[in-house]
C-alpha cells in the first residue's frame, strides 16, 4: 500500500509540474505592454524556421533564435532604417538593444514574457498590429 501511495504521489507531482511548464512559442503576434514612450512594438515567431520578426516602434526587424525548453537566445536582429520621432526612435533603440540579452521566455495563454539575464522583463499580449 505504501508503494502504491508513493507511486501515486510521484505521478501527481509530475503532472502538476508538467502543467506548470511554459507553453511553447507559437506563430502568433504579440504586442509589448510596457513599451517606452507609448511605442507600438510587436514580435512574432516562426517556430518551424526558428525566426522572429516584428515592428519596433518605427522600423521592421527580423532575426533567428535558438530555444531549449524555455531558454531562449535571440540572435542580433536586422532592421529597416527609417527615421521617426525622437521618442519612438529611443524606444526602438532600447528594445532592439534588449533583444540579444534575452535568456528565457514564459508563455501563459495570451501572455508572453521575455526575460534578460539581469531580470528585465518584456511583457507581451497576443494581439494585432495597427496599420503602418
Amino acid at each position: 500500500m505504501k508503494k502504491l501511495l508513493t507511486a501515486l504521489s510521484v505521478c501527481l507531482l509530475s503532472a502538476c509540474t508538467n502543467q506548470a511548464a511554459t507553453m511553447p512559442l507559437d506563430s502568433g503576434t504579440y504586442l509589448l505592454q510596457n513599451a517606452m514612450n507609448g511605442a507600438e512594438i510587436s514580435i512574432s515567431f516562426t517556430p518551424a524556421e526558428h525566426t522572429f520578426a516584428g515592428k519596433a516602434a518605427v522600423n521592421r526587424y527580423f532575426g533567428s533564435y535558438k530555444e531549449n525548453g524555455n531558454k531562449l537566445k535571440l540572435n542580433p536582429a536586422g532592421s529597416t532604417m527609417m527615421m521617426g520621432p525622437r521618442p519612438l526612435m529611443q524606444a526602438e533603440h532600447d528594445f532592439l538593444q534588449t533583444l540579444d540579452k534575452i535568456v528565457r521566455y514564459d508563455r501563459d495563454g495570451d501572455t508572453l514574457t521575455l526575460t534578460t539575464a539581469d531580470g528585465k522583463t518584456l511583457v507581451f499580449k497576443r494581439g494585432e498590429e495597427k496599420g503602418d
